[in-house]
């Protein structure tokens, strides 16, 4: 199986593992078409921050944009999500639960492809496998059972902070990047996103809570 059917592969399966988990959690049928279309702009800005971050290799060889398969960083994907969650604080609540809360599962499918095409490498292998992949999708999987018993408003900020971390840790065994340094190191967008995580957390734990009923 060649690398460009191996990714392809793995992002449809991805795409079907999101929607699955998605309605699993409780996703609600209203915002289905709100969730694909989510999952649509997620793919395309992993594939475009893919391209801002080797924007000098991109500029170089412009028709690798057409290929959406040619590249992606996942770090970028919750944009995707995040940039269609509904506008009032219940529904975006209910909704970044169920649409956040199945990424990490989708991510995990994903990664099946970095296996299979021989991408993302690290520096470490078990069995002669490449062990960063497998660390990822292990602590991605970890991090959807753990989040599956947080309640909905905490499993958005969790799921951030989690992916977040997850990549900060992976980051040190990585192999240089095939296309050389980018642009922003991958390390700063985890932190980006635990600090995002923390923020929404934080504003989770400010809310008033129901006053008592003593009567």
């Amino acid at each position: 199986m060649g690398a460009n059917a191996a990714r392809w592969i793995a992002l449809g399966g991805a795409f079907w593992m999101a929607i699955f988990v998605y309605l699993r959690r409780g996703g609600e049928a209203e915002s289905g078409t709100r969730f694909v279309a989510g999952l649509a702009l997620a793919g395309a800005s992993a594939h475009l921050g893919w391209a801002l971050l080797h924007l000098q290799d991109v500029m170089a060889h412009p028709r690798v944009l057409l290929n959406p398969a040619a590249g992606h960083s996942v770090l970028f994907a919750p944009l995707g999500i995040l940039a269609l969650s509904p506008g009032t604080r219940a529904a975006r609540e209910r909704y970044l639960a169920a649409a956040l809360g199945s990424l990490p599962e989708a991510f995990a499918v994903a990664r099946l492809g970095c296996l299979a095409s021989g991408c993302c490498q690290g520096t470490l292998a078990v069995f002669g496998i490449d062990a960063i992949p497998l660390g990822e999708i292990a602590g991605l999987l970890a991090l959807a059972r753990w989040t599956r018993r947080l309640p909905a408003a905490w499993v958005g900020p969790a799921t951030l902070s989690g992916f977040g971390t997850l990549r900060l840790l992976s980051e040190t065994f990585r192999a240089p990047a095939p296309l050389g340094e980018p642009l922003l190191s991958p390390s700063v967008l985890g932190i980006g996103w635990v600090a995002v995580g923390a923020a929404m957390g934080l504003a989770v734990s400010r809310r008033p809570r129901p006053a008592l009923d003593l009567s």
